[in-house]
Protein backbone atom coordinates (compact mmCIF):
# COMPACT_ATOMS: atom_id res chain seq x y z
CA UNK A 1 0.00 0.00 0.00
CA UNK A 2 1.78 2.83 -0.81
CA UNK A 3 0.65 6.97 -0.67
CA UNK A 4 0.72 9.23 -3.88
CA UNK A 5 -0.03 11.79 -5.27
CA UNK A 6 -3.32 11.52 -6.53
CA UNK A 7 -4.76 13.54 -10.36
CA UNK A 8 -7.95 11.80 -10.88
CA UNK A 9 -8.94 8.67 -9.07
CA UNK A 10 -10.85 5.63 -9.49
CA UNK A 11 -10.91 5.96 -13.96
CA UNK A 12 -10.37 2.80 -14.25
CA UNK A 13 -13.02 1.04 -11.61
CA UNK A 14 -16.53 0.05 -11.90
CA UNK A 15 -19.33 1.17 -9.63
CA UNK A 16 -20.58 -1.51 -6.82
CA UNK A 17 -23.99 -2.71 -7.73
CA UNK A 18 -25.70 -1.55 -4.97
CA UNK A 19 -25.05 2.29 -6.11
CA UNK A 20 -24.54 1.29 -10.51
CA UNK A 21 -27.69 3.44 -10.90
CA UNK A 22 -29.23 4.87 -14.13
CA UNK A 23 -29.50 7.90 -15.11
CA UNK A 24 -32.85 8.25 -13.65
CA UNK A 25 -30.96 8.02 -10.21
CA UNK A 26 -31.14 11.20 -8.50
CA UNK A 27 -27.57 10.99 -6.82
CA UNK A 28 -24.76 9.07 -6.74
CA UNK A 29 -21.60 9.72 -4.93
CA UNK A 30 -18.52 10.98 -6.30
CA UNK A 31 -15.67 7.75 -6.29
CA UNK A 32 -13.39 9.53 -7.87
CA UNK A 33 -13.33 12.40 -4.89
CA UNK A 34 -13.64 9.45 -2.51
CA UNK A 35 -10.83 7.69 -3.92
CA UNK A 36 -8.55 10.67 -4.25
CA UNK A 37 -9.35 11.56 -0.04
CA UNK A 38 -8.35 8.17 1.16
CA UNK A 39 -5.20 8.02 -0.82
CA UNK A 40 -4.27 11.86 0.56
CA UNK A 41 -5.44 10.58 3.94
CA UNK A 42 -2.32 8.57 4.28
CA UNK A 43 -0.31 12.03 5.24
CA UNK A 44 -0.54 12.63 8.89
CA UNK A 45 -1.58 16.21 7.97
CA UNK A 46 -4.12 15.26 5.46
CA UNK A 47 -6.13 13.18 7.39
CA UNK A 48 -5.74 16.13 10.49
CA UNK A 49 -7.20 18.25 8.11
CA UNK A 50 -10.29 15.53 6.94
CA UNK A 51 -10.96 15.06 11.02
CA UNK A 52 -11.63 18.81 11.04
CA UNK A 53 -13.52 19.41 8.49
CA UNK A 54 -16.14 16.77 10.18
CA UNK A 55 -15.36 13.38 6.76
CA UNK A 56 -17.17 10.37 8.80
CA UNK A 57 -17.23 6.77 7.77
CA UNK A 58 -20.85 7.36 6.39
CA UNK A 59 -20.13 9.39 4.07
CA UNK A 60 -18.10 7.07 1.88
CA UNK A 61 -20.04 4.85 -0.33
CA UNK A 62 -17.49 2.37 -1.47
CA UNK A 63 -17.02 -0.72 0.67
CA UNK A 64 -13.38 -0.56 0.52
CA UNK A 65 -12.69 2.84 0.50
CA UNK A 66 -14.36 2.54 4.03
CA UNK A 67 -12.31 0.02 5.17
CA UNK A 68 -9.09 2.03 4.47
CA UNK A 69 -10.64 5.24 6.21
CA UNK A 70 -11.96 3.55 9.68
CA UNK A 71 -8.42 2.41 9.89
CA UNK A 72 -6.63 5.54 9.03
CA UNK A 73 -9.00 7.04 11.13
CA UNK A 74 -7.80 4.77 14.13
CA UNK A 75 -4.74 5.26 14.06
CA UNK A 76 -4.89 9.26 13.67
CA UNK A 77 -6.89 9.10 16.95
CA UNK A 78 -3.70 7.04 18.75
CA UNK A 79 -1.81 10.19 17.86
CA UNK A 80 0.30 8.02 15.46
CA UNK A 81 0.89 8.75 11.33
CA UNK A 82 -1.48 6.37 9.09
CA UNK A 83 1.60 5.92 6.85
CA UNK A 84 0.92 2.86 4.31
CA UNK A 85 2.76 0.57 6.80
CA UNK A 86 0.62 1.21 10.07
CA UNK A 87 -2.34 1.08 7.73
CA UNK A 88 -1.28 -2.03 6.48
CA UNK A 89 -0.46 -3.84 9.83
CA UNK A 90 -3.70 -1.95 11.29
CA UNK A 91 -6.34 -3.83 8.49
CA UNK A 92 -4.38 -7.00 9.26
CA UNK A 93 -5.61 -10.05 6.58
CA UNK A 94 -7.23 -7.86 4.34
CA UNK A 95 -4.23 -5.65 4.08
CA UNK A 96 -3.17 -7.53 0.55
CA UNK A 97 -6.79 -7.35 -0.90
CA UNK A 98 -7.38 -3.48 0.14
CA UNK A 99 -3.83 -2.92 -1.72
CA UNK A 100 -4.42 -4.17 -4.76
CA UNK A 101 -7.74 -2.49 -5.52
CA UNK A 102 -6.05 0.42 -4.26
CA UNK A 103 -4.07 -0.36 -6.92
CA UNK A 104 -6.08 -1.47 -9.43
CA UNK A 105 -8.80 1.81 -9.08
CA UNK A 106 -6.18 4.69 -8.68
CA UNK A 107 -4.60 6.86 -11.29
CA UNK A 108 -1.12 8.20 -10.09
CA UNK A 109 0.03 11.19 -11.52
CA UNK A 110 2.68 13.89 -10.90
CA UNK A 111 0.24 16.33 -10.62
CA UNK A 112 -2.98 17.10 -7.82
CA UNK A 113 -5.77 18.04 -9.28
CA UNK A 114 -7.31 19.38 -5.81
CA UNK A 115 -6.31 19.53 -1.76
CA UNK A 116 -7.72 17.46 0.66
CA UNK A 117 -10.35 20.47 1.16
CA UNK A 118 -11.57 19.89 -1.97
CA UNK A 119 -12.15 16.34 -2.20
CA UNK A 120 -13.71 16.27 1.42
CA UNK A 121 -16.27 18.81 0.41
CA UNK A 122 -17.31 16.97 -2.50
CA UNK A 123 -17.94 13.65 -0.73
CA UNK A 124 -19.54 15.06 2.43
CA UNK A 125 -21.78 17.37 0.00
CA UNK A 126 -22.51 14.50 -2.04
CA UNK A 127 -23.06 12.67 1.81
CA UNK A 128 -25.70 15.14 2.60
CA UNK A 129 -27.34 15.51 -0.66
CA UNK A 130 -28.08 10.61 -0.29
CA UNK A 131 -29.44 11.20 3.07
CA UNK A 132 -31.94 14.00 2.02
CA UNK A 133 -32.65 12.08 -1.01
CA UNK A 134 -33.42 8.76 1.69
CA UNK A 135 -35.64 11.07 4.02
CA UNK A 136 -37.93 11.43 0.62
CA UNK A 137 -37.63 8.20 -0.07
CA UNK A 138 -39.27 6.90 3.34
CA UNK A 139 -42.08 10.12 3.14
CA UNK A 140 -43.09 8.66 -0.20
CA UNK A 141 -42.95 5.18 1.14
CA UNK A 142 -45.31 5.90 3.69
CA UNK A 143 -47.63 7.76 1.97
CA UNK A 144 -47.95 5.01 -0.77
CA UNK A 145 -48.21 2.08 1.78
CA UNK A 146 -51.36 -0.29 0.93
CA UNK A 147 -52.29 -0.13 4.65
CA UNK A 148 -53.50 2.53 6.60
CA UNK A 149 -51.05 5.18 6.89
CA UNK A 150 -50.12 6.14 10.95
CA UNK A 151 -50.34 10.13 10.63
CA UNK A 152 -47.95 10.53 13.49
CA UNK A 153 -45.31 8.19 11.81
CA UNK A 154 -46.01 10.65 8.81
CA UNK A 155 -45.60 13.79 10.52
CA UNK A 156 -42.10 12.38 12.23
CA UNK A 157 -41.13 11.42 8.61
CA UNK A 158 -41.30 15.09 7.30
CA UNK A 159 -39.96 16.37 10.17
CA UNK A 160 -36.89 14.46 9.77
CA UNK A 161 -37.11 15.44 6.07
CA UNK A 162 -37.30 19.02 7.02
CA UNK A 163 -34.77 18.90 9.53
CA UNK A 164 -32.15 17.36 7.65
CA UNK A 165 -33.03 19.35 3.84
CA UNK A 166 -32.26 22.61 6.44
CA UNK A 167 -29.18 20.95 7.47
CA UNK A 168 -27.81 20.72 4.13
CA UNK A 169 -28.86 24.02 2.94
CA UNK A 170 -27.26 25.42 5.69
CA UNK A 171 -23.65 23.79 5.18
CA UNK A 172 -21.17 26.84 4.04
CA UNK A 173 -21.59 27.19 -0.06
CA UNK A 174 -19.04 29.03 -0.35
CA UNK A 175 -16.10 26.36 -0.48
CA UNK A 176 -13.75 29.26 0.80
CA UNK A 177 -10.05 28.66 0.26
CA UNK A 178 -7.22 30.25 2.63
CA UNK A 179 -4.53 32.53 1.75
CA UNK A 180 -2.20 29.45 2.22
CA UNK A 181 -4.14 27.54 -0.23
CA UNK A 182 -3.96 30.24 -2.73
CA UNK A 183 -0.26 30.31 -1.90
CA UNK A 184 0.46 26.83 -2.84
CA UNK A 185 1.93 26.19 -6.27
CA UNK A 186 -0.26 25.16 -9.11
CA UNK A 187 0.27 21.88 -10.74
CA UNK A 188 0.92 21.46 -14.56
CA UNK A 189 -1.93 22.07 -16.85
CA UNK A 190 -3.57 18.62 -17.50
CA UNK A 191 -3.81 19.69 -21.53
CA UNK A 192 -5.86 16.62 -23.45
CA UNK A 193 -4.05 18.48 -26.47
CA UNK A 194 -1.82 21.14 -25.85
CA UNK A 195 -1.28 22.63 -29.37
CA UNK A 196 -5.19 23.20 -29.34
CA UNK A 197 -5.74 24.26 -25.70
CA UNK A 198 -7.91 22.16 -24.68
CA UNK A 199 -7.71 21.07 -20.97
CA UNK A 200 -10.16 21.05 -18.11
CA UNK A 201 -11.97 24.30 -16.92
CA UNK A 202 -14.25 26.09 -19.25
CA UNK A 203 -15.72 24.13 -22.18
CA UNK A 204 -14.10 24.74 -25.48
CA UNK A 205 -16.93 25.03 -28.34
CA UNK A 206 -16.93 24.22 -31.70
CA UNK A 207 -19.09 26.68 -33.57
CA UNK A 208 -20.19 26.46 -37.19
CA UNK A 209 -23.27 26.81 -39.47
CA UNK A 210 -24.96 23.63 -40.25
CA UNK A 211 -23.39 21.11 -42.05
CA UNK A 212 -19.70 23.02 -41.18
CA UNK A 213 -18.07 19.71 -40.39
CA UNK A 214 -17.55 20.77 -36.72
CA UNK A 215 -19.28 17.35 -35.93
CA UNK A 216 -16.78 15.33 -37.95
CA UNK A 217 -13.71 17.47 -36.91
CA UNK A 218 -14.68 16.65 -33.12
CA UNK A 219 -15.46 12.71 -33.74
CA UNK A 220 -12.05 13.30 -35.34
CA UNK A 221 -10.85 14.46 -32.53
CA UNK A 222 -12.17 11.91 -30.33
CA UNK A 223 -10.67 8.85 -32.54
CA UNK A 224 -7.26 10.31 -32.42
CA UNK A 225 -7.32 11.37 -28.48
CA UNK A 226 -8.74 8.17 -27.71
CA UNK A 227 -5.92 6.46 -29.93
CA UNK A 228 -2.85 8.33 -28.76
CA UNK A 229 -1.67 9.76 -31.90
CA UNK A 230 -1.96 13.59 -33.29
CA UNK A 231 -5.00 15.13 -34.15
CA UNK A 232 -5.49 16.14 -37.47
CA UNK A 233 -1.40 14.50 -38.12
CA UNK A 234 -0.38 17.29 -36.40
CA UNK A 235 -1.22 18.27 -32.57
CA UNK A 236 0.61 15.63 -30.65
CA UNK A 237 -1.66 13.88 -28.02
CA UNK A 238 0.50 11.66 -25.97
CA UNK A 239 -0.50 8.89 -24.16
CA UNK A 240 -4.05 7.50 -24.88
CA UNK A 241 -7.40 9.50 -23.22
CA UNK A 242 -10.60 8.03 -22.12
CA UNK A 243 -13.54 9.90 -23.99
CA UNK A 244 -17.04 10.26 -24.27
CA UNK A 245 -19.66 11.83 -27.05
CA UNK A 246 -22.73 12.85 -25.73
CA UNK A 247 -25.48 12.81 -28.62
CA UNK A 248 -28.34 14.98 -29.15
CA UNK A 249 -28.36 15.72 -32.95
CA UNK A 250 -27.21 12.16 -34.80
CA UNK A 251 -28.46 8.68 -33.77
CA UNK A 252 -26.57 6.00 -32.92
CA UNK A 253 -26.03 4.72 -36.62
CA UNK A 254 -25.58 8.16 -38.09
CA UNK A 255 -22.57 8.09 -35.26
CA UNK A 256 -21.35 4.58 -36.00
CA UNK A 257 -21.28 4.98 -39.26
CA UNK A 258 -18.73 8.00 -38.61
CA UNK A 259 -16.70 6.53 -36.16
CA UNK A 260 -16.30 3.67 -37.88
CA UNK A 261 -14.95 5.54 -41.14
CA UNK A 262 -12.86 7.76 -39.09
CA UNK A 263 -11.07 4.64 -38.05
CA UNK A 264 -10.81 2.87 -40.78
CA UNK A 265 -8.89 6.57 -42.55
CA UNK A 266 -6.75 6.21 -39.60
CA UNK A 267 -6.23 2.23 -39.61
CA UNK A 268 -6.96 1.99 -36.17
CA UNK A 269 -9.03 -0.89 -34.41
CA UNK A 270 -12.18 0.87 -33.27
CA UNK A 271 -13.03 -1.80 -30.53
CA UNK A 272 -9.55 -1.06 -28.73
CA UNK A 273 -10.47 2.64 -28.47
CA UNK A 274 -11.57 3.85 -24.28
CA UNK A 275 -14.28 5.51 -26.22
CA UNK A 276 -18.24 5.30 -25.35
CA UNK A 277 -21.09 7.11 -26.86
CA UNK A 278 -24.83 7.79 -25.19
CA UNK A 279 -27.04 8.26 -28.89
CA UNK A 280 -30.03 10.79 -28.28
CA UNK A 281 -29.96 10.33 -24.63
CA UNK A 282 -33.08 11.78 -22.42
CA UNK A 283 -30.81 13.77 -20.20
CA UNK A 284 -30.34 17.08 -21.12
CA UNK A 285 -28.83 20.21 -19.66
CA UNK A 286 -32.24 21.80 -18.98
CA UNK A 287 -33.18 18.76 -16.60
CA UNK A 288 -33.41 19.42 -12.95
CA UNK A 289 -30.76 16.08 -12.27
CA UNK A 290 -28.26 17.39 -15.36
CA UNK A 291 -25.54 18.75 -12.34
CA UNK A 292 -25.55 14.73 -11.18
CA UNK A 293 -26.20 13.09 -13.69
CA UNK A 294 -23.60 15.15 -16.25
CA UNK A 295 -21.20 14.39 -12.99
CA UNK A 296 -21.31 10.47 -13.25
CA UNK A 297 -20.81 10.72 -17.10
CA UNK A 298 -17.87 12.96 -16.86
CA UNK A 299 -16.45 10.94 -13.82
CA UNK A 300 -13.46 8.71 -14.73
CA UNK A 301 -13.16 10.25 -18.18
CA UNK A 302 -10.87 12.54 -20.05
CA UNK A 303 -12.49 14.11 -22.94
CA UNK A 304 -15.68 14.34 -23.28
CA UNK A 305 -17.82 16.16 -26.52
CA UNK A 306 -21.50 17.38 -26.39
CA UNK A 307 -23.54 17.68 -29.69
CA UNK A 308 -24.76 20.15 -29.74
CA UNK A 309 -25.60 22.72 -27.46
CA UNK A 310 -28.77 23.76 -28.66
CA UNK A 311 -30.34 20.22 -28.76
CA UNK A 312 -29.03 19.99 -25.02
CA UNK A 313 -31.60 23.15 -23.93
CA UNK A 314 -34.57 22.54 -25.40
CA UNK A 315 -37.09 24.87 -24.96
CA UNK A 316 -35.24 27.67 -23.61
CA UNK A 317 -34.22 31.58 -25.46
CA UNK A 318 -30.87 31.51 -26.16
CA UNK A 319 -31.00 35.14 -26.58
CA UNK A 320 -31.42 35.68 -22.84
CA UNK A 321 -28.33 35.87 -20.94
CA UNK A 322 -29.53 32.98 -18.35
CA UNK A 323 -28.71 30.52 -21.35
CA UNK A 324 -24.45 30.31 -19.71
CA UNK A 325 -26.55 29.15 -16.72
CA UNK A 326 -26.39 25.85 -18.52
CA UNK A 327 -22.77 26.16 -19.86
CA UNK A 328 -21.98 26.68 -16.37
CA UNK A 329 -23.46 23.10 -15.10
CA UNK A 330 -20.41 21.65 -17.64
CA UNK A 331 -17.76 24.02 -16.20
CA UNK A 332 -18.60 22.78 -12.24
CA UNK A 333 -18.27 18.96 -13.71
CA UNK A 334 -14.81 19.43 -15.09
CA UNK A 335 -14.23 21.45 -11.64
CA UNK A 336 -15.12 17.87 -9.79
CA UNK A 337 -14.00 15.18 -11.99
CA UNK A 338 -11.42 16.84 -14.21
CA UNK A 339 -13.07 16.50 -17.36
CA UNK A 340 -12.35 18.43 -20.88
CA UNK A 341 -15.73 19.58 -22.76
CA UNK A 342 -16.18 20.78 -26.05
CA UNK A 343 -19.49 22.02 -26.91
CA UNK A 344 -20.70 21.93 -30.75
CA UNK A 345 -22.46 25.49 -31.17
CA UNK A 346 -24.75 26.20 -34.90
CA UNK A 347 -23.58 30.26 -35.60
CA UNK A 348 -26.28 32.59 -36.38
CA UNK A 349 -28.25 33.64 -39.42
CA UNK A 350 -25.74 35.81 -41.61
CA UNK A 351 -25.78 39.29 -40.51
CA UNK A 352 -23.84 42.14 -39.59
CA UNK A 353 -21.45 41.68 -37.20
CA UNK A 354 -20.41 38.26 -38.50
CA UNK A 355 -17.11 39.36 -39.62
CA UNK A 356 -16.22 39.20 -35.89
CA UNK A 357 -15.57 35.68 -34.70
CA UNK A 358 -16.55 36.56 -31.48
CA UNK A 359 -20.36 36.89 -32.00
CA UNK A 360 -20.98 34.15 -34.43
CA UNK A 361 -21.94 32.46 -32.06
CA UNK A 362 -26.08 31.63 -31.85
CA UNK A 363 -27.96 33.06 -28.88
CA UNK A 364 -26.73 35.88 -25.67
CA UNK A 365 -23.11 37.16 -25.51
CA UNK A 366 -23.17 35.49 -22.41
CA UNK A 367 -22.21 32.03 -24.33
CA UNK A 368 -19.14 33.43 -25.51
CA UNK A 369 -18.07 34.69 -21.97
CA UNK A 370 -19.18 31.28 -20.42
CA UNK A 371 -16.91 29.02 -23.05
CA UNK A 372 -12.99 28.25 -22.66
CA UNK A 373 -11.42 28.09 -25.86
CA UNK A 374 -13.60 28.81 -28.79
CA UNK A 375 -12.98 27.66 -32.39
CA UNK A 376 -14.85 29.24 -35.55
CA UNK A 377 -15.02 27.16 -38.60
CA UNK A 378 -15.17 29.31 -41.73
CA UNK A 379 -15.76 27.63 -45.31
CA UNK A 380 -13.06 27.76 -47.83
CA UNK A 381 -14.19 25.21 -50.59
CA UNK A 382 -16.52 21.79 -50.29
CA UNK A 383 -13.67 19.73 -48.58
CA UNK A 384 -11.81 22.53 -46.64
CA UNK A 385 -12.49 24.84 -43.30
CA UNK A 386 -10.69 27.79 -42.10
CA UNK A 387 -10.15 27.04 -38.06
CA UNK A 388 -9.66 30.16 -36.31
CA UNK A 389 -9.19 30.70 -32.55
CA UNK A 390 -11.39 33.53 -31.20
CA UNK A 391 -11.11 32.92 -27.95
CA UNK A 392 -8.44 31.06 -26.29
CA UNK A 393 -7.87 29.24 -22.92
CA UNK A 394 -7.61 31.31 -20.37
CA UNK A 395 -4.37 29.37 -19.36
CA UNK A 396 -2.71 29.88 -22.33
CA UNK A 397 -0.47 32.39 -23.51
CA UNK A 398 -2.78 33.91 -26.48
CA UNK A 399 -4.44 32.02 -29.45
CA UNK A 400 -3.05 29.75 -32.00
CA UNK A 401 -2.62 31.19 -36.12
CA UNK A 402 -5.75 30.23 -38.13
CA UNK A 403 -4.89 26.96 -39.92
CA UNK A 404 -7.26 24.62 -42.41
CA UNK A 405 -8.33 21.32 -42.50
CA UNK A 406 -9.18 19.30 -45.06
CA UNK A 407 -11.71 16.05 -44.97
CA UNK A 408 -10.57 13.66 -47.67
CA UNK A 409 -12.40 10.02 -48.25
CA UNK A 410 -10.21 6.89 -48.31
CA UNK A 411 -11.18 4.35 -50.61
CA UNK A 412 -11.31 0.34 -48.71
CA UNK A 413 -12.12 -2.89 -50.93
CA UNK A 414 -13.73 -1.02 -53.87
CA UNK A 415 -15.58 1.46 -51.29
CA UNK A 416 -14.76 4.81 -52.36
CA UNK A 417 -15.66 6.74 -48.90
CA UNK A 418 -15.59 3.64 -46.81
CA UNK A 419 -12.63 5.64 -44.51
CA UNK A 420 -12.46 9.52 -43.74
CA UNK A 421 -9.65 11.56 -42.59
CA UNK A 422 -9.43 15.18 -41.46
CA UNK A 423 -5.91 16.42 -41.78
CA UNK A 424 -4.57 19.68 -41.01
CA UNK A 425 -3.58 22.21 -44.13
CA UNK A 426 -1.41 25.43 -44.10
CA UNK A 427 -2.63 28.66 -45.72
CA UNK A 428 0.10 28.16 -48.39
CA UNK A 429 -1.41 24.31 -48.77
CA UNK A 430 -5.02 25.55 -49.46
CA UNK A 431 -3.73 29.57 -51.24
CA UNK A 432 -0.58 28.92 -53.10
CA UNK A 433 0.62 32.48 -52.66
CA UNK A 434 1.18 33.93 -56.30
CA UNK A 435 4.67 35.08 -56.94
CA UNK A 436 5.98 38.53 -54.79
CA UNK A 437 8.12 40.70 -56.69
CA UNK A 438 10.53 42.82 -54.52
CA UNK A 439 8.70 45.82 -55.06
CA UNK A 440 5.72 44.18 -53.68
CA UNK A 441 7.62 43.04 -50.52
CA UNK A 442 8.49 46.73 -50.35
CA UNK A 443 4.73 47.86 -50.32
CA UNK A 444 3.87 45.22 -47.91
CA UNK A 445 5.91 46.18 -45.25
CA UNK A 446 5.22 50.10 -45.66
CA UNK A 447 1.71 49.09 -45.05
CA UNK A 448 2.33 46.74 -42.25
CA UNK A 449 4.90 49.55 -40.43
CA UNK A 450 1.95 52.20 -41.31
CA UNK A 451 -0.95 50.23 -39.87
CA UNK A 452 1.42 49.43 -36.72
CA UNK A 453 2.47 52.98 -36.27
CA UNK A 454 -1.28 53.95 -36.47
CA UNK A 455 -2.38 50.59 -34.14
CA UNK A 456 -6.09 50.86 -35.93
CA UNK A 457 -7.48 51.32 -39.30
CA UNK A 458 -11.28 51.78 -40.72
CA UNK A 459 -10.23 50.88 -44.38
CA UNK A 460 -7.88 49.29 -47.02
CA UNK A 461 -7.59 52.84 -49.16
CA UNK A 462 -7.06 54.45 -45.11
CA UNK A 463 -4.38 52.06 -44.78
CA UNK A 464 -2.37 53.10 -47.95
CA UNK A 465 -2.86 56.25 -47.40
CA UNK A 466 -1.14 56.17 -44.36
CA UNK A 467 1.87 54.33 -46.21
CA UNK A 468 2.09 56.87 -49.04
CA UNK A 469 2.15 55.12 -51.62
CA UNK A 470 0.28 54.40 -54.88
CA UNK A 471 -3.48 53.69 -54.31
CA UNK A 472 -3.15 50.49 -56.94
CA UNK A 473 -0.08 49.21 -55.73
CA UNK A 474 -1.31 49.52 -51.86
CA UNK A 475 -4.44 47.86 -52.29
CA UNK A 476 -2.56 44.85 -53.84
CA UNK A 477 -0.31 45.01 -50.74
CA UNK A 478 -2.94 45.35 -47.69
CA UNK A 479 -4.75 42.41 -49.65
CA UNK A 480 -1.70 40.23 -49.75
CA UNK A 481 -0.53 41.17 -46.32
CA UNK A 482 -4.17 40.01 -45.22
CA UNK A 483 -3.68 36.76 -47.31
CA UNK A 484 -0.64 35.90 -44.93
CA UNK A 485 -1.77 36.90 -41.83
CA UNK A 486 0.16 39.99 -41.32
CA UNK A 487 -2.89 41.52 -41.20
CA UNK A 488 -6.17 40.83 -39.51
CA UNK A 489 -10.25 42.55 -40.29
CA UNK A 490 -12.33 42.67 -37.31
CA UNK A 491 -15.35 44.38 -36.87
CA UNK A 492 -18.54 44.53 -39.37
CA UNK A 493 -19.09 44.32 -43.08
CA UNK A 494 -20.54 47.68 -42.70
CA UNK A 495 -17.63 49.06 -39.70
CA UNK A 496 -14.46 46.68 -40.23
CA UNK A 497 -11.35 47.21 -38.22
CA UNK A 498 -8.19 46.08 -39.55
CA UNK A 499 -5.12 45.93 -37.57
CA UNK A 500 -1.70 44.02 -37.37
CA UNK A 501 -2.02 40.40 -36.31
CA UNK A 502 -0.29 39.30 -33.26
CA UNK A 503 -0.33 35.65 -32.43
CA UNK A 504 1.62 32.46 -31.42
CA UNK A 505 2.56 30.51 -34.09
CA UNK A 506 0.77 26.71 -34.71
CA UNK A 507 2.96 23.63 -34.89
CA UNK A 508 4.54 22.18 -37.81
CA UNK A 509 3.30 20.09 -39.94
CA UNK A 510 4.18 16.66 -38.91
CA UNK A 511 3.33 14.38 -41.41
CA UNK A 512 4.40 10.79 -40.85
CA UNK A 513 6.22 11.33 -37.63
CA UNK A 514 6.01 8.82 -35.28
CA UNK A 515 4.27 9.47 -32.19
CA UNK A 516 5.44 9.09 -28.27
CA UNK A 517 4.99 5.27 -28.43
CA UNK A 518 2.70 5.31 -24.88
CA UNK A 519 -0.12 4.27 -27.39
CA UNK A 520 -0.66 0.41 -27.94
CA UNK A 521 -3.07 1.20 -30.94
CA UNK A 522 -1.16 1.44 -34.81
CA UNK A 523 -3.16 4.38 -36.99
CA UNK A 524 -2.19 5.95 -39.93
CA UNK A 525 -0.88 9.42 -40.15
CA UNK A 526 -3.70 11.77 -42.09
CA UNK A 527 -1.40 12.75 -44.39
CA UNK A 528 -0.66 9.29 -45.83
CA UNK A 529 -3.81 10.06 -48.01
CA UNK A 530 -2.92 10.62 -52.29
CA UNK A 531 -4.85 11.20 -55.20
CA UNK A 532 -5.20 8.10 -57.23
CA UNK A 533 -5.07 8.98 -60.90
CA UNK A 534 -8.64 8.97 -61.15
CA UNK A 535 -9.33 11.66 -58.84
CA UNK A 536 -10.46 9.61 -56.12
CA UNK A 537 -8.39 9.15 -52.72
CA UNK A 538 -6.89 5.74 -50.99
CA UNK A 539 -4.78 5.24 -48.48
CA UNK A 540 -1.07 4.69 -48.69
CA UNK A 541 1.48 2.10 -47.29
CA UNK A 542 1.75 1.36 -43.69
CA UNK A 543 5.28 2.82 -43.76
CA UNK A 544 3.70 6.11 -43.13
CA UNK A 545 2.04 4.55 -40.07
CA UNK A 546 1.82 6.33 -36.58
CA UNK A 547 2.18 4.71 -33.77
CA UNK A 548 0.46 5.99 -30.73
Amino acid sequence: MSARTVHRAGRASKAPDDYATSNDAPVIADRSAECALVELSFEQQNIQRAVELGVGIDDLTVPELREVFTAQLAIFRRGQGPDPAAVRRELGPRAQALELWLDENSVEATEVAGSVETFASIVMDRARRRHVVEQARAVVDICEAPTSRDPAQLDRAIDELRSTALASAQSDPWNWVSASQLAEPLPVTPWVVPGLQLGPGRPASIQAYGGGMKSLAAASLVVACAAGVSVFGTFPVGRQKSCAWIDHEMGLRASQRRFQRLARGREIDLRELPIKLSALPRMKLTDPRARDAFMRAGDGVELAVLDSFRASTPGVDENDSAIRDYVDVLLEVSERTGVTWVVLHHCGKTRDGHEDGRQKGRGSSALFDAWGTVFDFAKESDAIRRVSMTKCHPEAAGPIAPFFIEVVDVAQEGDPTAGVVVRYRTDEQVRPPKPVTASLETDIERVVGALAREGRSTSIDAIVALAGINLGRGRSAVRTALSRGQIERLGTARDPIFRVCVRTPIPPLDAGRPGDGTSSVRGMDVSDVERTSSGRRTSSQREGALHG
